[in-house]
């Protein structure tokens, strides 16, 4: 990534949460402050400034948000989250590889590693989170310790909504995540998969007992760069179908709500 430059950001705003609880909603007092705020008549001098900015802080430092959901509206908040940490994930690992770790081989293959082993833990983090979401949106009731809620999600969750179950069907069904995932439970539970014999734990040992010559860094650091590009490519790709997938499901589950309280 050039210097400077603007990173891609895949996710847009908080979905769930606007769409599916009233916690980002404005009071009145809150919208006349940011039409002030916003509008072409803001003070040329520091003073009137910090005078909107002081307003605005106090104002938002009164809100409360109260909620006959709390667990729904803490995983929408928490599935939102974690959207922006995705690109902020993305941004990190190609700061880090091409700039920061940019001139010593073992910092630039561990800066690529620490990224790509991070995405792979947070999106198996946010496929449970989305069942626990679900859970709650649905109001199916299930415990949120079962070991099987996934399962029981998509056994009650038919009756109520199968719009709803048909995209979970398919964040389990994408083959991106899908592989992002097993390598995800190959990091916890067994031998880590890399992909690039230039990642694999055993080739960091060997290239570090052996202390590589020049000729042999170079076609490390060659491979490495075009593994970074791909992870680049490929996680875009994901949190872009992310994206997506959360503007359906917000929508059917805004759906199924309205419906519930008629």
């Amino acid at each position: 990534m050039p210097p400077g430059s603007i990173p891609t950001r895949h996710s847009e705003d908080w979905v769930y949460t606007r769409t599916l609880t009233r916690l980002l909603d404005l009071t009145p007092s809150e919208e006349a402050i940011f039409r002030v705020a916003l509008s072409d008549n803001i003070p040329d001098s520091r003073e009137g400034l910090e005078a909107i900015v002081t307003g605005i802080v106090k104002e938002l430092g009164t809100r409360h948000w109260p909620s006959a959901e709390p667990l729904f509206d803490e995983f929408c908040l928490e599935c939102d989250a974690m959207h922006g940490q995705f690109d902020f994930l993305l941004y990190e690992m190609d700061l880090s590889v091409e700039m920061l770790h940019k001139t010593r081989l073992e910092d630039r293959r561990l800066a690529l590693l620490y990224h790509a082993d991070n995405f792979c833990l947070r999106l198996y983090s946010y496929r449970e989170k989305i069942y626990q979401l679900v859970n709650q949106a649905l109001r199916l009731g299930i415990d949120l310790l079962d070991r099987n809620l996934r399962g029981r999600v998509r056994e009650a969750g038919h009756g109520i909504s199968a719009p709803v179950i048909q995209l979970l069907d398919s964040l389990d069904g994408n083959s991106r995540i899908h592989r992002l995932i097993r390598e995800r439970n190959a990091i916890v539970h067994r031998i880590a998969l890399r992909q690039g014999a230039s990642l694999s734990t055993r080739q960091q040992a060997e290239d570090h007992l052996r202390a590589v010559g020049p000729p042999v860094e170079v076609d490390r650091v060659t491979r490495i760069d075009t593994h970074h590009q791909h992870l680049q490519a490929d996680f875009g790709e994901i949190c872009s179908w992310l994206n997506q997938f959360r503007a359906k499901l917000a929508e059917e589950l805004h759906h199924n709500r309205r419906n519930q309280r008629r």
